[in-house]
């Protein structure tokens, strides 16, 4: 084992170490390296988390990048925030949101630069697989904000990411797409396609990056357990719950990360955990609609 996945194990599972030969420890360390955020953006988580980062050096960060300060504004103006009044600035944007918040639309934006349409046809759809995780963020940000159980801007970011492996296997393994494809044609989900296919889950090697990209170990353990929550067995599992029934409730409204994706049902546990019961679930649903939207608005900036 190499010193960077022995170093892993504080964050990683003893699961996803063990099902790494020589070779696929090499694999994942080379397709982070390929799938790596910008600088700008790695010094951007680091300084969102820092108890002695500031406001105003978080606005000289994000302002090294004029197009990435653009978009920002932008984006805070759109009705995925539903701001009263416009903003005009990256100073009046960061003193509104708060700097976690300003953290995940400049990570929503560089993530989003990653989903542009492939040239080859033997892709997965990039554009639902955006669409997916936007979603997937958006639900579980209004789920940790009625449940009371996470941070509603940690919850965001982790269901945004959560299935950050598919797309790292599109861009860098497209030439296995096709055989992908053909195993969900003979009756497998896509991610047991591509397991079968490459041996490990794309949730895995989502994981190891997210790790190697400096992300909290909370946000990494719920990339890697989200369709599979009964399998960790760690205490902090909040967020791991919240990614899983984000996925499903975006998938059942249509939201799938392909065109008529199947939902994947959390165990009941999943939901005693979060305390979602009949009542609290009917009210979220009806606020469903609305979030979607408020995300297509979001993306499309």
């Amino acid at each position: 084992m190499t010193a960077t996945a022995t170093n892993a194990k504080d964050d990683l599972s003893e699961g996803t170490l063990e099902l790494h030969n020589e070779a696929l420890e090499t694999l994942f360390q080379r397709l982070s390296e390929l799938s790596s955020l910008p600088s700008i953006a790695l010094r951007i988580i680091e300084a969102a988390v820092d108890e002695h980062t500031d406001a105003e050096d978080l606005r000289q960060l994000i302002e090294r990048d004029p197009a990435l300060a653009a978009r920002i504004i932008r984006i805070v103006n759109s009705s995925f925030y539903g701001v009263r009044q416009e903003v005009a600035d990256l100073r009046s944007a960061i003193a509104l949101l708060g700097t976690k918040q300003i953290r995940n639309v400049a990570i929503t934006v560089f993530v989003s630069r990653q989903f542009s349409p492939s040239n080859t046809k033997d892709t997965l759809d990039r554009n639902q697989l955006w669409s997916h995780s936007m979603a997937v963020g958006a639900v579980a940000r209004l789920l940790a904000k009625t449940l009371h159980v996470a941070d509603p801007e940690e919850a965001y970011l982790a269901g945004l990411l959560h299935d950050m492996g598919l797309l790292i296997i599109d861009q860098h393994l497209a030439r296995h797409v096709p055989r992908i494809r053909t195993s969900m044609q003979e009756g497998l989900s896509l991610h047991e396609a591509v397991h079968k296919i490459l041996t490990f889950c794309p949730s895995q090697l989502g994981a190891y990056v997210a790790w190697r990209s400096k992300f909290p170990s909370r946000l990494v353990t719920s990339i890697e357990f989200h369709h599979k929550p009964e399998d960790y067995k760690g205490d902090d599992r909040q967020l791991t719950d919240l990614v899983a029934v984000s996925d499903y409730i975006a998938t059942r409204s249509g939201a799938g990360v392909m065109q008529q994706a199947d939902p994947i049902t959390p165990n009941q546990d999943v939901f005693e955990r979060l305390s979602l019961n009949e009542e609290r679930l009917s009210d979220i649903w009806s606020k469903i609609d609305e979030t979607l939207e408020a995300t297509k608005a979001m993306a499309a900036v």
